[in-house]
């Protein structure tokens, strides 16, 4: 756990990493297949390169957890708000595939909300 306090913000920072390059080379490459419109997709590439910076830039000044976890944490739940409001917005041109690939992004984003959210209650134990 001790790896994992000092490097969530990287963890967290490779992970929308993974997001923006999924979204860039998959989903934009293949929109058809999943059926969110292209100009959602950039939003979404354009929130998770955001999310990149912030993390990222936490990490490599060492900055603590408090209070930059929590707002990396509201922030990785807001994204998956904003993608369970862009499916329901585009249900109609939604592919089954794109939902349940969204879907499983959504899943994976609030495991690691629940790892986060460990490592902050860990860090302050005495």
């Amino acid at each position: 756990m001790d790896w994992l306090r000092r490097n969530v913000f990287l963890v967290d920072g490779l992970g929308a990493v993974a997001s923006t390059i999924a979204t860039l080379s998959i989903t934009l490459a293949f929109q058809p297949l999943f059926g969110m419109p292209t100009r959602t997709l950039w939003g979404l590439v354009l929130l998770a390169v955001g999310f990149v910076a912030y993390s990222l830039s936490c990490w490599v000044r060492r900055a603590p957890l408090r209070p930059w976890l929590p707002v990396v944490m509201t922030a990785n739940l807001a994204y998956c708000g904003v993608v369970a409001a862009a499916l329901v917005a585009h249900t109609a041109e939604m592919t089954a595939f794109g939902t349940a690939y969204f879907a499983v992004e959504m899943v994976v984003i609030v495991g690691v909300v629940i790892v986060e959210r460990a490592v902050l209650r860990a860090d302050a134990r005495p």
